[in-house]
């Protein structure tokens, strides 16, 4: 498997280094550090069922802020090169929406 770009070649990589690919199936700010969960739903018709949890990502606010920016700019870049607006599914904005009327509380 070829590299990212982004990662110098001459990085040593752990035993345990590997690319998985997933969704996002949750978030969560606490303590100062954001915690995502990654996995993939196994029948996708019946999202509620059968999900394969893949791996939980914990950061610090300002490593989760740079990482929100830097692919918020990414997907911008994208979105203008390509004229495709990369549309947000309507599930994942009712639980942003309810996460945030939680935050202002």
């Amino acid at each position: 498997m070829t590299q990212p770009s982004f990662i110098n070649p001459k990085d040593d990589f752990s035993k345990d280094y590997r690319t998985i690919y997933a969704n996002s199936l949750g978030f969560q700010f606490s303590g100062g550090e954001l915690f995502i969960r990654f996995g993939l739903m196994k029948d996708i018709a019946h999202p509620l069922e059968g999900i394969e949890h893949q791996i939980n990502v914990a950061m610090s606010a300002p490593t989760a802020k740079t990482l929100m920016l830097s692919l918020k700019h990414m997907i911008e870049a994208y979105e203008k090169g390509t004229n495709y607006v990369i549309p947000v599914d309507p599930r994942l904005q009712e639980s942003l929406k309810a996460a945030s009327l939680n935050a202002q509380k």
